[in-house]
């Protein structure tokens, strides 16, 4: 059975002013890079920013597309992994349209974070209350993701695999 990720697009309303190698390394014959134009960008950066951290990323086997089936409730986005396929982020459409570039980014760098790092949620909060982790299982407001963002992303890079 595979295992599925999503970003929920329930808000999180809050009021608050070493080396990883991609999925796919060893070159596994069943690897296939399939990503969708739009998501092209995000992929790019996802990997750039990993190398920023001194954790250079190249990503191999990977699906991302578009699709508005197979999906377990509201959720704007899903990382399923198989054992036999590479692993896919299936994105609504109709829901990617109304998200601002925030939003976009926020869904595809936390479906990246389990289809790619091989992360879990993390449902842990810091002192003030916000959530420590990208991988948070819900998506995490725009203004508190943005002011954080560079937090957020050390963490995501920094623990991997833990699936």
């Amino acid at each position: 059975m595979p295992q599925r990720h999503s970003s929920s697009l329930l808000l999180l309303v809050l009021s608050a002013g070493g080396t990883l190698f991609g999925a796919g390394c060893g070159q596994d014959p069943g690897a296939r890079y399939a990503v969708a134009p739009e998501f092209e960008a995000y992929v790019a950066r996802f990997e750039s920013e990993a190398a920023a951290r001194g954790e250079p990323l190249a990503i191999t086997d990977l699906v991302v597309a578009f699709s508005e089936s197979g999906f377990s409730g509201s959720e704007l986005a899903e990382c399923e992994l198989n054992s036999d396929e590479s692993p896919t982020i299936r994105v609504r459409a109709s829901l990617w349209e109304g998200s601002n570039e925030t939003q976009r980014e926020q869904t595809l760098f936390h479906e990246l974070g389990h289809c790619v790092l091989r992360r879990d949620h993390d449902p842990s909060k810091d002192d003030d209350g916000l959530p420590s982790s990208l991988m948070y299982p819900l998506r995490i407001s725009s203004v508190v993701y943005e002011q954080n963002r560079d937090v957020y992303l050390d963490e995501l890079y920094s623990r991997r695999g833990e699936f």
